[in-house]
């Protein structure tokens, strides 16, 4: 059964009657809020969206559970009320990221106002057409209108997206997402179909800084963790750039799209060896936009091992 949002998880096993219940609620308040977002103009609905996933989102059960976990592990230094503060500015920057999400085509129509883009001058794709490439970002900010960068340089894009749970939610986020200029591809599909778009000189996006149980273990805020080495295998596989994208909220209504110079691998040696290299030099990059901006790291997803 798909998972609640904001009351406890252990209703789906104690009382799934209830659940179905509560879950069927859930979504008709997400739909209230999004149509609400939807009506407000772009600022208003961004702070609107803020104040009210800031207010709300502490008070749920694991999801604050775990963004205070990882917290805890990434800055350690940080005494207890801190790390709280920062978890309600957390949910508040998930408020804002969607309130952007239902305005995707007006930020695009007024992208002289809204959006600025910077590009590494060496990065290949971006001067060969036909040239794929694998774009890589991470949960940071704005990090969903990084898609954009598709419309600016005129280049296929096919991004990796995890479908929300409930229904109800599910599509009208997938509406908005559809606006944005890209193919989607659930998180599910078959690594085939992302290699598929690579064969016809494509690119692919992907966030790739979320855990992977099976994964090998490198360091992140130094402490080991299963991490996703995807997105290097898939551009060592078809020797093409992998490229790092930061979405940055320069104000409430103003972003940057930087698309920094591709990661290679410092290492000779297996393409497995080269992977973990890159990953490596990529879970740094993350790091440090996190330092920069910790309030806006949506660190919902449990990160790290249960015993780190």
């Amino acid at each position: 059964m798909p998972r609640l949002y904001f009351l406890p998880t252990r209703l789906l096993s104690t009382a799934p009657r209830l659940a179905r219940v509560v879950q069927r609620i859930e979504g008709a308040l997400f739909a209230a809020l999004f149509r609400l977002f939807e009506t407000l103009p772009l600022g208003l609905a961004s702070h609107v969206a803020e104040r009210v996933f800031a207010t709300w989102g502490p008070r749920t059960g694991k999801q604050r559970e775990r963004a205070l976990r990882n917290l805890d592990i990434a800055f350690p230094e940080l005494p207890p009320s801190e790390r709280a503060r920062l978890v309600k500015d957390i949910f508040g920057n998930l408020g804002r990221s969607i309130a952007e999400l239902a305005h995707v085509e007006y930020i695009w129509k007024r992208r002289a106002k809204h959006l600025e883009f910077i590009a590494d001058p060496s990065i290949r794709a971006l001067r060969d057409k036909n040239t794929p490439a694998v774009i890589v970002t991470a949960h940071i900010g704005p990090w969903q209108l990084a898609s954009f960068l598709a419309s600016e340089y005129d280049l296929p894009l096919t991004i990796i997206y995890a479908p929300e749970s409930n229904a109800r939610i599910r599509e009208r986020i997938r509406r908005y997402r559809e606006a944005l200029p890209v193919k989607l591809l659930p998180r599910d599909s078959s690594m085939r179909h992302l290699l598929r778009e690579l064969a016809k000189g494509h690119l692919v996006g992907i966030a790739a800084d979320t855990r992977l149980d099976s994964g090998p273990l490198l360091p992140f805020f130094g402490v080991n963790t299963p991490s996703n080495t995807a997105a290097a295998r898939l551009a060592l596989g078809r020797n093409c750039e992998l490229i790092p994208v930061r979405a940055e909220r320069l104000s409430r209504t103003r972003f940057r799209i930087s698309l920094l110079a591709p990661v290679k691998p410092r290492i000779e040696g297996t393409t497995s060896a080269q992977a973990i290299d890159m990953t490596e030099q990529l879970l740094g990059l993350f790091e440090g936009w996190i330092r920069d901006s910790p309030s806006e790291w949506l660190c919902f997803a449990r990160r790290w091992p249960r015993d780190s």
